[in-house]
């Protein structure tokens, strides 16, 4: 058994230092008001104690419930990143079903637009225009196909013409 002896102004400060300090399963032996210090003010004088075969130290019960709370956030932050990676895949297969009509250039400049960054949107929208508007055997020559596409991104992405007005040495960007 622990006992300890504990000094406080009032019994509600009494109860929280004990509980911190011996836990909720704590009890209170003897109390009595006794003055201390040098003004001889008054303090109330707690006397707890603890089986300790029953107590786990609190510093244990905090590690044990971080520990906890850390494996449940990994495991909602691995579900979550599961659940992304799905709903990108399923995003990629419904943008594809309009691509099966595409022929094999214009699937290769689809391919080569998203890999370079370009939106899946618009990549398929420019790919998809140009479909509609070349016959199958230009739209199954590469360069064609190329042109076609740029022609319709040039269309979607806004550009500006940069004028320097002659000065030499300026940064543009």
């Amino acid at each position: 058994m622990k006992v300890e002896r504990f000094w406080a102004q009032d019994m509600a400060q009494a109860m929280s230092m004990i509980k911190a300090r011996l836990g909720p399963d704590a009890v209170i032996l003897h109390s009595r008001r006794v003055r201390r210090g040098i003004l001889r003010r008054p303090w109330l004088e707690v006397i707890a104690a603890v089986d300790e075969d029953k107590q786990v130290p609190q510093d244990l019960l905090r590690v044990v419930k971080a520990v906890s709370a850390r494996k449940e956030l990994d495991a909602v932050r691995a579900e979550l990143s599961a659940l992304r990676e799905a709903v990108a895949r399923l995003a990629a297969e419904v943008r594809s079903a309009d691509l099966p009509a595409l022929t094999p250039s214009l699937r290769m400049i689809y391919s080569h637009l998203v890999a370079r960054g370009l939106s899946e949107d618009l990549a398929a929208e420019s790919v998809l225009a140009a479909a509609s508007e070349l016959n199958p055997a230009a739209a199954d020559e590469l360069e064609t196909a190329r042109t076609c596409v740029a022609r319709h991104l040039h269309g979607r992405i806004i550009t500006r013409s940069l004028t320097l007005g002659g000065q030499a040495g300026k940064v543009v960007l």
